[in-house]
């Protein structure tokens, strides 16, 4: 439950690449950094791309976080993670917003859209036994992935995504 697999092969860009490229490079350098992209120039897939490399590279389970500002972003972002993912990865969805702006800021949103694994409290992050393991989750619900790092119940992450181009 909660594990994703590979349904589409996608072909990345030669920009694409170049960014991965150039970001696998200053990680040698520095433990943390900056893409700038403007919309609709692939950040989603780059981060993707970055996410696989990295995984690819590290000795032991890889933990990833991508922040998102709204729900249907993060709809968005795991679902095309899903499709396009080179290898199966842990999936889990973070959302402890409970409609208080609406129908689809609620997890039942994710829910309905066959989101795997939401996780309303932090109790109920996981930490599986996988090779890949990405949470995705809205920047109001942050502070139940903190909780549960706090507890004990997640590791540190080796790469967070923090997209903030739909930010408001």
């Amino acid at each position: 439950y909660g594990i994703i697999r590979q349904t589409e092969f996608f072909i990345y860009s030669k920009k694409d690449r170049q960014a991965v490229e150039k970001c696998m490079e200053g990680f040698e350098k520095e433990s943390k950094g900056q893409l700038i992209m403007a919309c609709g120039t692939g950040k989603t897939i780059t981060g993707l791309s970055i996410a696989e490399e990295m995984a690819k590279r590290k000795e032991g389970p890889f933990f990833s976080l991508c922040l998102v500002p709204s729900i249907q972003l993060l709809t968005q972002t795991l679902l095309y993670w899903k499709k396009h993912s080179s290898f199966p990865f842990f999936a889990q969805a973070v959302c402890s917003d409970n409609g208080a702006n609406g129908e689809e800021n609620s997890p039942s949103y994710l829910e309905e859209r066959n989101i795997p694994r939401v996780a309303k409290t932090a109790e109920d992050i996981l930490s599986p036994n996988s090779p890949f393991t990405s949470l995705f989750c809205t920047y109001p619900s942050l502070p139940k992935v903190i909780e549960a790092q706090k507890m004990g119940l997640i590791p540190a992450f080796d790469l967070c995504i923090a997209d903030e181009a739909h930010r408001t």
